[in-house]
Protein backbone atom coordinates (compact mmCIF):
# COMPACT_ATOMS: atom_id res chain seq x y z
CA UNK A 1 0.00 0.00 0.00
CA UNK A 2 2.62 2.41 0.34
CA UNK A 3 4.62 1.58 -2.38
CA UNK A 4 1.64 3.24 -4.50
CA UNK A 5 2.47 6.44 -3.26
CA UNK A 6 6.28 6.55 -3.88
CA UNK A 7 7.26 7.98 -7.04
CA UNK A 8 9.56 5.61 -9.07
CA UNK A 9 12.83 7.26 -10.02
CA UNK A 10 13.14 6.17 -13.71
CA UNK A 11 16.86 6.40 -14.92
CA UNK A 12 17.17 9.08 -17.77
CA UNK A 13 19.27 7.82 -21.21
CA UNK A 14 22.25 9.83 -22.09
CA UNK A 15 20.24 11.28 -25.17
CA UNK A 16 17.09 12.60 -22.67
CA UNK A 17 19.66 13.35 -20.80
CA UNK A 18 21.44 15.70 -23.00
CA UNK A 19 18.49 16.74 -24.45
CA UNK A 20 17.12 17.76 -20.77
CA UNK A 21 20.50 19.72 -20.68
CA UNK A 22 20.24 21.96 -23.60
CA UNK A 23 16.40 22.52 -22.94
CA UNK A 24 17.34 24.00 -20.08
CA UNK A 25 20.24 26.17 -21.40
CA UNK A 26 17.92 27.16 -24.15
CA UNK A 27 15.41 28.20 -21.45
CA UNK A 28 17.67 29.78 -19.40
CA UNK A 29 19.02 31.85 -22.24
CA UNK A 30 15.48 32.44 -23.36
CA UNK A 31 14.87 34.03 -19.45
CA UNK A 32 17.84 36.13 -19.87
CA UNK A 33 16.70 37.65 -23.00
CA UNK A 34 13.32 38.35 -21.14
CA UNK A 35 15.09 40.20 -18.74
CA UNK A 36 17.48 42.22 -21.07
CA UNK A 37 14.39 43.05 -22.86
CA UNK A 38 12.20 43.88 -20.16
CA UNK A 39 14.84 45.92 -18.66
CA UNK A 40 15.36 48.37 -21.71
CA UNK A 41 11.43 49.07 -22.08
CA UNK A 42 11.26 49.94 -18.68
CA UNK A 43 14.19 52.45 -19.21
CA UNK A 44 12.29 53.59 -22.44
CA UNK A 45 9.03 53.86 -20.67
CA UNK A 46 11.07 56.09 -17.89
CA UNK A 47 12.55 58.08 -20.38
CA UNK A 48 9.19 58.61 -21.70
CA UNK A 49 7.82 60.26 -17.97
CA UNK A 50 10.61 62.46 -17.76
CA UNK A 51 9.95 64.25 -20.81
CA UNK A 52 6.20 64.06 -20.13
CA UNK A 53 7.42 66.09 -17.13
CA UNK A 54 9.70 68.16 -18.97
CA UNK A 55 6.94 69.05 -21.70
CA UNK A 56 4.52 69.56 -18.83
CA UNK A 57 6.88 72.22 -17.35
CA UNK A 58 7.81 73.90 -21.01
CA UNK A 59 4.05 73.92 -21.03
CA UNK A 60 3.27 75.93 -17.75
CA UNK A 61 6.30 78.03 -17.81
CA UNK A 62 4.90 78.85 -21.75
CA UNK A 63 1.65 80.00 -20.21
CA UNK A 64 2.72 81.71 -17.92
CA UNK A 65 4.91 84.08 -19.91
CA UNK A 66 1.78 84.31 -22.44
CA UNK A 67 -0.43 85.12 -19.44
CA UNK A 68 2.24 87.35 -18.58
CA UNK A 69 2.24 88.96 -22.05
CA UNK A 70 -1.10 89.29 -22.52
CA UNK A 71 -1.22 91.08 -18.95
CA UNK A 72 1.41 93.48 -20.17
CA UNK A 73 -0.61 94.69 -23.14
CA UNK A 74 -4.04 94.94 -21.61
CA UNK A 75 -2.35 97.22 -19.06
CA UNK A 76 -0.29 99.13 -21.91
CA UNK A 77 -4.15 99.12 -23.76
CA UNK A 78 -6.17 99.88 -20.49
CA UNK A 79 -3.83 101.68 -18.33
CA UNK A 80 -5.02 105.56 -16.95
CA UNK A 81 -4.00 108.50 -18.95
CA UNK A 82 -0.24 109.42 -18.78
CA UNK A 83 0.55 112.49 -16.28
CA UNK A 84 3.11 114.16 -18.93
CA UNK A 85 0.18 113.27 -21.56
CA UNK A 86 -2.52 114.83 -19.53
CA UNK A 87 -0.40 118.35 -19.09
CA UNK A 88 0.02 118.52 -22.57
CA UNK A 89 -3.84 118.08 -23.40
CA UNK A 90 -4.69 120.80 -21.16
CA UNK A 91 -2.00 123.31 -22.74
CA UNK A 92 -3.39 122.62 -25.94
CA UNK A 93 -6.96 122.93 -24.66
CA UNK A 94 -6.10 126.30 -22.59
CA UNK A 95 -4.72 127.64 -26.25
CA UNK A 96 -7.71 126.45 -28.07
CA UNK A 97 -10.19 128.52 -25.34
CA UNK A 98 -7.70 131.37 -25.83
CA UNK A 99 -8.17 131.17 -29.72
CA UNK A 100 -11.75 130.81 -29.34
CA UNK A 101 -12.31 134.10 -26.86
CA UNK A 102 -9.76 136.14 -29.68
CA UNK A 103 -12.21 135.25 -32.66
CA UNK A 104 -15.55 136.13 -30.06
CA UNK A 105 -13.88 139.27 -29.19
CA UNK A 106 -13.29 140.49 -32.65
Amino acid sequence: MLDLFRTKKTKLSQTQQTERNQTQDLLQEMIQRIDLRFNELSAQVREVELSVKELEVKLLTKDLKDKQQMGAIHYKLHERQNPRLESEIEGVEVELSSKKRLIRDQ
